[in-house]
């Protein structure tokens, strides 16, 4: 492996050389083709590079003049995590990108323990830009506020469980989630169930169970604070929205989501439902918790966290159409009609009456 490590779109940025993944992103940003959950997800994982580089101007292409940054090899855990999922945004928005290596990437200019900022030793005429993509001044501040009306409540949601999740995967699950992954775990067992993915893994508290109990676990959270708990505890995790599961079809025999799908609006729950019937083998089981209400409401509570209670029948509905409503309860109910609806279906049957 090479001392330096590049990582960057194929097309050349105005300093004259391939445009750095920071400045990439940011362009798409810009453009307005980041869907408000995938804006607030990269503004959170740029906000965190400035909070974790001794000197965090320099990550970012041109925030001095005529410099690009290299990350020094083999980089952080954290940090490389981090580094995915802006690759990962590259790819899902149609922009190439390539990794170059280096021992010589050109005069140094500036040096901490993860990175040097350089003078290119050649520079080409700048790109043009792929198409909807908009070229746009970079900062190396944070760039919060630029962003949309929908982005800013996804990064109210986001934050919030960042500070959370140290204190939630500690904490014990209450009764009645422990009778649930029980009964999860025992019907998978029952059916020779293997490979699980649970959805909106947060701090790993279901997870550890899950994996503990003898399965093959992955998980996925939009926190990448999750990744970092979850990585220490050992499990398997990746950044990624339930509404777009980065796997292929029928890639696992079930699916584990708690208290995740009720913060999706718009057709954002259909769609993770969709996502959670595509990803499991016929057969497998889907296990969806999530607080409903009846009659059905959209709130925010004083964290900024969005809720989205659909009814029975919304959820029995949309259930209905990845497979056979196994099972199907609520309980814990509140004044006004806030309860908690968990069903567990079995992927690819007939929907029940």
């Amino acid at each position: 492996m090479s001392r330096f490590q590049r990582i960057h779109a194929d097309y050349l940025s105005r300093v004259g050389v391939e445009c750095g993944l920071f400045v990439a992103v940011d362009h798409l940003r810009r453009a307005g083709r980041l869907s408000p959950d995938d804006e607030a997800l990269w503004l959170a994982i740029d906000d965190w590079f400035i909070a974790n580089l001794p000197e965090p101007p320099h990550y970012c292409d041109g925030n001095a003049v005529g410099v690009v940054t290299w990350f020094k090899t083999p980089l952080p855990a954290a940090m490389r995590r981090r580094v995915e999922v802006g690759t990962s945004l590259l790819s899902k928005y149609g922009v190439p990108w390539s990794i170059s290596e280096s021992d010589d990437p050109g005069e140094i200019v500036y040096e901490d323990d993860f990175q040097v900022a350089v003078i290119p030793p050649v520079r080409g005429r700048p790109s043009p830009l792929p198409a909807g993509v908009t070229l746009g001044p970079t900062s190396g501040g944070s760039k919060q506020s630029f962003g949309t009306d929908a982005s800013a409540a996804a990064r109210r949601h986001l934050a919030y469980y960042a500070t959370e999740l140290a204190d939630r995967a500690n904490r014990p699950a209450p009764p009645s989630r422990q009778r649930q992954l029980a009964a999860f775990i025992g019907q998978c067992h029952a059916r020779g169930l293997s490979m699980i993915l649970e959805v909106g893994c947060g701090g790993g508290r279901d997870g550890v169970a899950l994996r503990d109990a003898g399965f093959s676990y992955r998980g996925v959270d939009l926190t990448p604070e999750a990744i970092d708990i979850c990585a220490e505890r050992g499990l398997l995790v990746t950044v990624a929205s339930a509404a777009e599961l980065p796997f292929e079809e029928d890639s696992f025999d079930a699916v584990w989501t708690m208290s995740t799908l009720m913060h999706l609006d718009g057709d954002g729950f259909d769609r993770a439902v969709a996502e959670a019937g595509r990803v499991v083998r016929p057969g497998g089981l889907i296990a969806v918790g999530l607080w409903g209400s009846e009659p059905p409401q959209r709130r925010v509570d004083e964290h900024g966290r969005l809720f989205v209670q659909r009814s029975d029948d919304q959820v029995r509905e949309a259930l209905s159409m990845i497979g056979s409503i196994e099972s199907f309860e609520t309980g814990e109910w509140f004044d006004g009609g806030g309860h908690y609806q968990f069903g567990i279906v079995v992927a690819g049957g007939s929907a029940l009456d």
